[in-house]
């Protein structure tokens, strides 16, 4: 098979979330090593999550208003040279945690620009009746690279060398930007009204279906959070569940949403856009409710499976959100649902913890799954296939 452009997008996203991976994991190992300090591990924690909440949006103004192709090469030649100086600061000695929080407060917020700017492109690189497929493909690069392959370099190169996991996320960063040398990425046309925090969010709060969107994913991602401040205690107490056994089930959990995410193209053609959307709800349903009945294995099996089905939602919304979004936005767009679903993860966490205290674990399992079941309601008014077929006709007349 022919190695096409999308193929190399797809390869510098997974190099990209790789680096990802390894700087963020390994600087609060680092941090705990050198400090054994839980501030300084919450410093660079914060450092790494704080830039989606703020800089998502403005992420994504810039990347409407320049060159998305020169945008998406500078990113990683700037994540690569900042972290190979942050490696080199590390191995002479440097006092860490201030390196560490100021290089991977850098890196992610280089991260933003080039998830943006690749997230926009795809659109530009496959054909509409692929795009689902595409999504699919580059949301399991992100999760099996920076959940799965970059922790674990992280724990090896930080047993190994202090500076070496940054020195190695940094040539990671720099093999990205070769591999985008000399492919065609298409630049689609710039915007330039409208910048700032409310210019930034105008074409989601001007567009009924992107606003939906925009809230169920949101909710989803805070009660997610919630859910698991909670269940963790569930599992390890009345579960008996050990540590490797709660993280096992998680991991198997990760597994099928990967799953989801790449069968999502056929569960598109099978069901149709608007349907599967809701039957991801459907799935996160089960997934959140499966503790009320279930344990051991068959827990498992369950939490798993529920997880295929509603790992479907990220790359059926995301090929919803390219479809009826005009292409001098997309950027925009997608700044924006970043910066929602990672701002609610720290709002669902804390809300998880006071729910922890005043309530028993099962009603907070059952009022998630039946958060879940509510959103159906607007995504069956709002996000209908009429609805659809519409808002992207008028996207493509702008």
């Amino acid at each position: 098979m022919p190695v096409t452009p999308f193929h190399r997008l797809l390869g510098t996203t997974a190099l990209s979330d790789s680096a990802t991976g390894v700087v963020v994991v390994a600087g609060t190992l680092i941090a705990e090593s050198a400090t054994g300090s839980p501030l300084a591990v919450a410093a660079v924690s914060t450092a790494g999550s704080l830039p989606w909440l703020l800089f998502a949006v403005p992420a994504g103004v810039l990347v409407d208003a320049t060159d998305r192709r020169r945008l998406l090469r500078l990113a990683q030649l700037g994540r690569g040279l900042v972290l190979l100086v942050a490696g080199l600061l590390l191995s002479a000695g440097l006092s860490p945690v201030p390196v560490l929080v100021v290089s991977v407060f850098l890196a992610v917020c280089l991260q933003l620009l080039a998830d943006t700017a690749a997230e926009v492109t795809v659109p530009e690189l496959v054909p509409p009746e692929k795009l689902t497929g595409a999504n699919g493909a580059m949301s399991v690069a992100t999760r099996l690279s920076q959940q799965a392959l970059g922790p674990a370099v992280a724990g090896l190169a930080a047993s190994l060398a202090i500076g070496l996991p940054a020195l190695a996320a940094g040539i990671a960063c720099l093999a990205a930007a070769l591999l985008l040398r000399g492919i065609p990425l298409p630049s689609a046309p710039a915007r330039r009204s409208g910048t700032g925090l409310r210019g930034g969010l105008a074409p989601v709060l001007r567009q009924p279906i992107l606003l939906v969107l925009f809230a169920v994913s949101g909710t989803a991602m805070a009660a997610y959070a919630a859910f698991l401040i909670v269940f963790l205690g569930h599992a390890r107490g009345p579960l008996g569940l050990s540590a490797t056994g709660y993280g096992l089930l998680l991991g198997a959990s990760g597994v099928g949403a990967a799953v989801g995410s790449l069968l999502s193209g056929r569960g598109e053609r099978l069901c149709g856009r608007a349907r599967l959307l809701r039957l991801t709800r459907v799935g996160w349903a089960v997934f959140f409710a499966a503790p009320l009945v279930l344990s051991g294995w068959a827990l498992g099996v369950v939490m798993t499976v529920a997880s295929v089905l509603g790992g479907m939602w990220q790359a059926v919304a995301m090929s919803v959100r390219q479809r009826t979004a005009p292409r001098a936005e997309l950027g925009r767009v997608g700044g924006a649902f970043r910066m929602i679903n990672y701002g609610s993860t720290p709002i669902g966490a804390a809300l998880g913890g006071l729910l922890g205290v005043l309530a028993p674990p099962a009603a907070v399992f059952a009022g998630c799954a039946v958060l879940m079941l509510v959103t159906i309601l607007p995504l069956r008014r709002w996000v209908s296939a009429e609805r659809l077929a519409a808002a992207e006709e008028r996207a493509r007349a702008e």
